[in-house]
């Protein structure tokens, strides 16, 4: 029997999520896009705006996909950046939230314990400080679960498409 997407352990990871993102706005937990400014990783707020390209080119030891990323985001976005950001992050957790429930749903034969692990990730302090950092933990991290989707997709069904998912 083929499993939904949307399950009702989906569901309770989602409302968690909410939930508990309620509750840090309330203790006044929010990411601070101030530190585009200070932190050394980045290109220059001015290079990131206006010569993205040959910011990223000269400056090749920084995170390029990264510099790519938030001049992107200052490019489209100009002066609402500073809300898009932390949207963006939030949609990344969930994003990591179900593909770490996918995986282990595919490691392990009962659905409690894949629920309640993605729960403990969903829901530590770690978790909720990163998503509000203005930095590219939660993106590498998303990346290495869905490399680690695909490689176990690619375990039962050899596709191309896990192939290239995992590499």
């Amino acid at each position: 029997m083929k499993q939904k997407f949307l399950d009702r352990n989906i569901l309770i990871l989602l409302a968690s999520f909410v939930i508990s993102r309620i509750v840090l706005s309330w203790f006044k937990v929010e990411m601070n896009t101030d530190s585009i400014n200070v932190y050394w990783q980045y290109l220059s707020v001015d290079s990131l705006q206006n010569n993205l390209l040959k910011g990223v080119w000269y400056n090749h030891t920084q995170p390029p996909v990264f510099n790519l990323f938030l001049g992107g985001i200052l490019k489209l976005f100009g002066d609402r950046a500073a809300f898009i950001f932390p949207f963006i992050f939030k949609m990344r957790t969930i994003i990591n939230v179900v593909v770490l429930y996918k995986c282990l749903n595919m490691l392990v034969s009962d659905a409690r314990i894949s629920l309640v692990l993605s729960l403990v990730y969903l829901l530590s302090p770690a978790t909720m400080i990163l998503e509000n950092e203005l930095f590219y933990t939660t993106f590498i991290t998303m990346l290495l679960l869905l490399s680690s989707y695909n490689l176990l997709h690619f375990k039962s069904k050899q596709s191309y498409l896990h192939a290239w998912g995992f590499l």
